[in-house]
């Protein structure tokens, strides 16, 4: 059974990251991360949820029915997580100079 107590949380990122864009060097892209580094995430979630997770198709990657089921289960707290920083961000940027 996998713990999830240690699993390490910025893989989530790189997770979410193949979600949307089923595609390795995409995700990468959108992560500011190099494709090596992404591609090394992946293994360590593979390793962790002993599951290939995503698997080749075509141009990128489909997720497994383990992955579709974990991000199930992810999707919400993941984006409650990331609103705030989100607004934070936004309010940095649309705030008025001094």
């Amino acid at each position: 059974m996998t713990s999830y107590r240690s699993t390490d949380l910025n893989l989530l990122k790189v997770f979410e990251a193949l979600m949307a864009e089923g595609n390795v060097t995409r995700a990468a892209r959108k992560l500011s991360l190099t494709q090596p580094t992404v591609s090394n995430a992946l293994r360590r979630l593979r390793v962790t949820y002993d599951d290939p997770l995503f698997v080749r198709s075509g141009a990128g990657v489909k997720p497994t029915r383990r992955a579709i089921d974990l991000w199930g289960r992810w999707r919400s707290p993941c984006r409650r997580s990331a609103a705030p920083w989100r607004r934070a961000a936004l309010t940095r940027c649309t705030a008025a100079p001094a």
